[in-house]
């Protein structure tokens, strides 16, 4: 098991048990990829 399936099978069902998702305005979201852009070396 990776920690995506973990988050999956084991955090994102407590999750929606304490409300998450389930609440107006709570949303439960798949892992994002992030990209930091650095300056250009001059």
């Amino acid at each position: 098991m990776n920690e995506a399936q973990t988050r999956l099978n084991k955090i994102a069902p407590k999750l929606r048990d304490a409300g998450w998702g389930i609440v107006s305005g709570s949303k439960i979201l798949v892992e994002q990829n992030a990209f930091i852009a650095r300056k250009p070396q001059m």
